[in-house]
């Protein structure tokens, strides 16, 4: 998810439609636009938080399958886009940058006033 002085931040829909495509396919689903995968190797389907008119604030991962792809995917969308990767339980949160003053405070709070700073893929979830 991407932040900006604690609030959900707008990455420009044509971006990020162009970083999905380079990991399978954007398409309108049943609740708004999802990536799918032909061999399903980073996810069930990750939903696209926003649609063309206002822009994206992030991706949600629908059984995340653990691996390579999904990391790489993760590790590339931080970097690009300056965002902030965290599972459901949000006891912790990846970035490629100390982001901290653009988190909220409260999110900021669950993974202990800090997140983790990763400089590769192989750091997702490590």
């Amino acid at each position: 998810m991407k932040f900006q002085e604690g609030e959900p931040a707008i990455i420009p829909w044509s971006e990020a439609e162009s970083f999905a495509k380079s990991f399978g396919s954007l398409d309108k689903g049943v609740g708004g636009y999802e990536i799918t995968f032909s061999d399903e190797i980073i996810a069930d389907v990750i939903d696209v938080l926003g649609n063309p008119d206002k822009g994206v604030t992030g991706f949600t991962l629908s059984r995340p399958i653990d691996g390579p792809e999904l990391k790489e995917f993760v590790f590339l969308a931080l970097e690009k886009f300056d965002m902030l990767f965290f599972d459901q339980e949000c006891d912790v949160g990846y970035a490629v940058k100390d982001i901290s003053t653009d988190i909220p405070s409260s999110m900021l709070s669950g993974f202990d006033g800090s997140i983790k700073i990763i400089d590769s893929a192989c750091d997702v979830w490590a």
